[in-house]
């Protein structure tokens, strides 16, 4: 038997929760975890700083961590929300454009 997400309940349907539903708690959530990221790194420096330097080192890279693999894929998915990736792409319909608006000129 083929089954199909049309044939799985509407639950495993995870299109719907990776889509926000309230742009303001996401730009919040990305205030907050921004705020928590600069907090940590310079707790990190800090405590690098005052001498115990294997903790810090690992404050420093933890908050590194967060910021490249939590925060920087949140943000990216909450500034392209609506936006069309073919119009950013180089297509070959695109260069066309390119070059016609620069022949124009």
């Amino acid at each position: 038997m083929n089954y199909t997400l049309n044939h799985c309940p509407k639950i495993l349907d995870v299109r719907k929760y990776l889509q926000p539903s309230d742009s303001s708690a996401m730009r919040y959530l990305l205030r907050l975890l921004f705020l928590g990221i600069l907090f940590s790194l310079a707790a990190g420096l800090y405590v690098k700083g005052s001498g115990d330097s294997l903790l810090g080192n690992r404050i420093i890279g933890f908050t590194v961590l967060t910021s490249a693999f939590i925060f920087m894929p949140l943000f990216l998915v909450h500034r392209w929300k609506g936006k069309r990736l073919k119009d950013y792409t180089l297509s070959q319909e695109n260069l066309e454009k390119l070059r016609n608006s620069d022949q124009k000129k």
